[in-house]
Formats: structure tokens, C-alpha cells, sequence
């Protein structure tokens, strides 16, 4: 079990080495904590970031206000679920097809807060996948697209936009201070420095997308959807081969020197909203049965592998490797700043 204690410092992240005193219940937990400098902070959380996500307050969570709005979900998730929603800080990295339904799910579900990531602009082909995108959307910054929607849908939600790409410093700093990460860019960038963030500083994540192989004569082969669930000390990317460090050092070039190295194909590869549809509704489901704690047990780490052309459903376990650097504790588990791949 990895767990991350936050002290009432917003700008303070916590790593395993700390001198702490802690009280677990089921329901709440409280403590003290002492700093390298010597400065002892009141603990203001625990995060248990597993299957179902258990966040530990001295004094447990109330229900607040009932929500009128979303009163037909709180008949499932209850009045404490949907205000934990309300809570919540999540960031979605790549507003594409996939992207764009995340957002306008999330945000219809009222989660409280979204950051969004991406430093591409609408192009006419984009236009199909983008939900309530219009031809006048065509160059704007898909920040700007997402943002409008998720207020459309929630006009209480709180935003944060960044165009830029999530290696970026201010990508980056955002973030380490979310409570969950979806992950629907395709880049090796994006996902070697998602990962770096789920493991050093203990953010769940979920990597969300669709593989559509052809051949060279053009024969579609078979389709995919992918839901990866990637938590902390649970098997990262790199383990499961998720990352190619080829294309990781050509994916963190410029745009014109990734050109160059053919990284970025002539021909775009297929994509239909109807499988985008698919992956993203399988992963924003399991995110909020998460947060309210509605998962069984068995199967909350596997990940969902959906072949539509044979309605083929499969679970996937993630493999960790025992000498990882990045997921284990040995390695840069929960180091936050002091890992190998500082933010």
C-alpha cells in the first residue's frame, strides 16, 4: 500500500522519509509530521491512491448541501460521493478526440476543478471527434475549445488552461498538485513524464486510447481500446514497455527537428469519436467508482483491453520489474523533487 500524507502547506510534497506519527481508522486519520528543517506540520490528509482512492481527514468527510443538480447520480454515488467529486482536482493531458469527451464527461459528473494540457490548435480534420467543436473553432488552441465545453456543461467548474506540452515547466507544476491524471496524448514524451508524476509524487493516473492497425494494402486489422490504470508502486509504463526511449528522444526535440526525424507519420493514423467514445466512457467510469469507493476488490488494477470487432473484453494485470528505478522503492518512489526527474 503507498500512501501520501499532505500537511496543511499546499506547496509542500511528502516523501517516505520523513519522521511521522500517525492514527488510521476506516474513516479518518490524523498526525504530526517533522520536516528535515525540524519544522513539525499538522497533517492535513492521507491519500491511499489503490483501486478505490481513500482520502483520510482528521475529521471525516460530511455530506454537504444536497446537489439538486446532479441529484439522479447522487442516487447512486450518494451526497458524500458527489461532493467528493466537487473536490477533486483532475488534469486531462491531450485534448484530441479522446481528450475532448473526457473533459465534457468529467466536467458534467461535477468534478470541481479540471487542468487542461495541450499545446496543439483545431484543425478542420479534428472537427469530427472534438464534441460541440464548429467551424469557426478551426485554429483556435484545443485549451480554449475544451475549457468553453467544460463550462457549458458545469458553470461552477474552476479551469486551468495550458498550451503548452506536459514537459513543460508549467504543465509539470500543475500536474504534481492533481488528485487524478488522464492520459490521452499519444506521445512518449507525455507518457514518460505522466509516469514520472503518478510515481514520484503519487498521483493515480489513467491512460486512455484507441489503435486502429492497418496494413499496407489497407485491410483494417484489430481494433482496440485501451484503458491503462497506472498507480503508484503498481507496474509503471516503462515496465509494461509502454515507453520507447527512441522515440522518447526524438519526441522531446522541437517540432521541426521531430519532422526531420520522421516521428511525426504523413499520413494520420484513423480515428473515429464512436471508439473514442468507447475508451473514454471505460475510463471515466472506472475513475469515479474509484473516488467513491464502489469498486469490488478484484480486478481494481487491471486494465481494460476492448476489441470492438469481436465484442472481446480483456483484463490486463500490469508486470512491474523488481529493479525498476522509477516505481519501486528502492528506486524514485514518492521522492517528488529529489527524483531523477526533477519538476
Amino acid at each position: 500500500m503507498i500512501t501520501k500524507w499532505l500537511p496543511n502547506s499546499p506547496s509542500q510534497w511528502l516523501s517516505f522519509n520523513l519522521s511521522k506519527t500517525l492514527v488510521l481508522t476506516e474513516h479518518a486519520a490524523a498526525g504530526d509530521l517533522w520536516l528535515p528543517d525540524g519544522r513539525r506540520e499538522e497533517l492535513a490528509e492521507t491519500i491511499v491512491p489503490t483501486g478505490n482512492l481513500l482520502r483520510l481527514r482528521s475529521q471525516p468527510a460530511s455530506e454537504g448541501r444536497p446537489d439538486s443538480l446532479h441529484d439522479r447520480q447522487a442516487r447512486l454515488l450518494g451526497d458524500l460521493g458527489q461532493e467528493t467529486l466537487r473536490r477533486l482536482r483532475v488534469a486531462v493531458v491531450g485534448l484530441g478526440g479522446v481528450g475532448s469527451i473526457l473533459v465534457e464527461e468529467l466536467a458534467r459528473l461535477g468534478v470541481g476543478e479540471l487542468v487542461l494540457i495541450d499545446d496543439e490548435t483545431v484543425e478542420k480534420t479534428n472537427l469530427p471527434r472534438l464534441v460541440a467543436s464548429e467551424l469557426g473553432d478551426i485554429g483556435r488552441l484545443k485549451t480554449q475549445l475544451a475549457a468553453r465545453n467544460a463550462r457549458r456543461a458545469n458553470p461552477d467548474i474552476r479551469l486551468t488552461e495550458i498550451a503548452q506540452r506536459v514537459e513543460r515547466p508549467e504543465s509539470l507544476e500543475e500536474l504534481v498538485r492533481c488528485d487524478w491524471i488522464f492520459l490521452a496524448a499519444d506521445g512518449d514524451a507525455a507518457r514518460h513524464w505522466v509516469n514520472a508524476a503518478v510515481q514520484q509524487y503519487l498521483v493515480p493516473a489513467t491512460q486512455v486510447g484507441v489503435k486502429v492497425p492497418l496494413t499496407p494494402q489497407g485491410e483494417v486489422g484489430q481494433i482496440h481500446t485501451a484503458t491503462r490504470l497506472v498507480l503508484p508502486g503498481a507496474g509503471c509504463l516503462w515496465c509494461n514497455r509502454l515507453i520507447d526511449p527512441t522515440r522518447l528522444a526524438i519526441d522531446m526535440h522541437p517540432a521541426e527537428e521531430r519532422e526531420a526525424a520522421q516521428y511525426i507519420p504523413g499520413v494520420p493514423a484513423p480515428s473515429v469519436i464512436t471508439l473514442n467514445t468507447l475508451a473514454a466512457a471505460e475510463a471515466v467510469n472506472h475513475f469515479v467508482l474509484s473516488v467513491v469507493g464502489l469498486h469490488d476488490e478484484e480486478g481494481d488494477f487491471a486494465s481494460v483491453i476492448h476489441r470492438p470487432r469481436t465484442r472481446q473484453r480483456d483484463l490486463q494485470n500490469p508486470r512491474q520489474d523488481p529493479t525498476c528505478r522509477r516505481c519501486t522503492s528502492s528506486g524514485q518512489l514518492g521522492l517528488g523533487r529529489r527524483g531523477s526527474t526533477p519538476f
